[in-house]
């Protein structure tokens, strides 16, 4: 009996220690910091120097609903009165740095921007990432933010790269005053993801790891990996979404993007890029990336 019992305690913590390891992992990602940023971005030809600094800009802070402060910085639009604003949501690591490569079609546009870290990512607040679960109501937060400077009936945008896809596309559940949203290379939901991440990286099965870790840190932190899901988040959502996802993506297959497409009801777009690696699409053809936001900003209006 005594070695049954120390068996299964033997299990018990080992399945623990996998799991938060897993936990840890993904939950307090690496924080690169604005100056090697903007440094890779400019070597790797994704903005020109100078051009983070040319920009007129006005650094906010919003408090979040669960106490952290949310920092960025508001762009203002070619008119002191204009009424369109774009929302760039970054992706996991990052921070608003790399925002900025996809300012320019909607500044050529006369749109205001917002760009801003997403918690526990570039100098906002919080402890870990939670992939959507806060982070779509900071968001909503930053709505308001924008409301309150172009007025009720502005026009409002968002567009994400990879996790701040995601984060979009669960904000838009939840948020009408939203006009439109671009998603580029987001996951369908944590689940299917951190699965796949799992198996690629780890050879490991999703079960029990996954499962454990889930369970887990909703006791600890107070969500599950399957409140993750902007799938889920999109079913009913009528307001125009445009998809975009490289076919060579490895880290987020372009399945999920294909999946959310597919279900989308209602105004969508899709393109998918050949050759272009996660979060690549707009460097391996800028201008046809450009001609694609062009084109689906004028088919629905904005």
């Amino acid at each position: 009996m005594y070695y049954l019992i120390l068996g299964i305690a033997v299990i018990v913590l080992s399945g623990y220690s996998v799991a938060e390891y897993f936990n840890k992992k993904i939950i307090y990602p690496r924080n690169w910091q604005y100056e090697e940023t903007l440094k890779k971005e400019i070597e790797d030809g994704r903005i020109s120097e100078g051009y983070f600094e040319s920009l007129f800009k006005v650094p906010f802070e919003i408090r979040s609903e669960y106490g952290y402060v949310i920092r960025g910085y508001w762009i203002q639009g070619h008119e002191a009165t204009a009424s369109k604003t774009i929302i760039i949501c970054h992706g996991i690591t990052n921070n608003l740095i790399r925002s900025l490569k996809y300012l320019e079609p909607f500044i050529s546009r006369g749109y205001n921007a917002v760009i801003y870290d997403h918690k526990n990512h570039g100098k906002s607040g919080g402890q870990y990432t939670s992939f959507g679960v806060e982070e779509k109501s900071d968001l909503k937060r930053i709505v308001d933010y924008v409301v309150k400077r172009t007025g009720e009936a502005s026009i409002i945008g968002t567009h994400g790269e990879s996790m701040g896809a995601a984060i979009a596309l669960q904000h838009v559940g939840i948020d009408e005053r939203i006009s439109f949203v671009i998603a580029d290379c987001s996951y369908k939901d944590a689940k299917s993801e951190f699965a796949y991440r799992l198996r690629v990286e780890n050879h490991l099965p999703a079960f029990p790891i996954l499962t454990l870790a889930s369970a887990l840190n909703k006791i600890k932190r107070g969500f599950s990996y399957d409140e993750i899901a902007p799938i889920e988040a999109i079913k009913d959502v009528q307001k125009p979404i445009l998809f975009i996802h490289g076919l060579s993506d490895d880290y987020i297959p372009y399945s999920h993007s294909k999946e959310m497409y597919d279900l989308k009801r209602g105004a969508k777009a899709l393109y998918l890029v050949p050759e272009a690696r996660h979060a690549m699409s707009i460097a391996v053809d800028r201008s046809e990336y450009l001609n694609q936001i062009n084109h689906f900003l004028d088919q629905y209006g904005f």
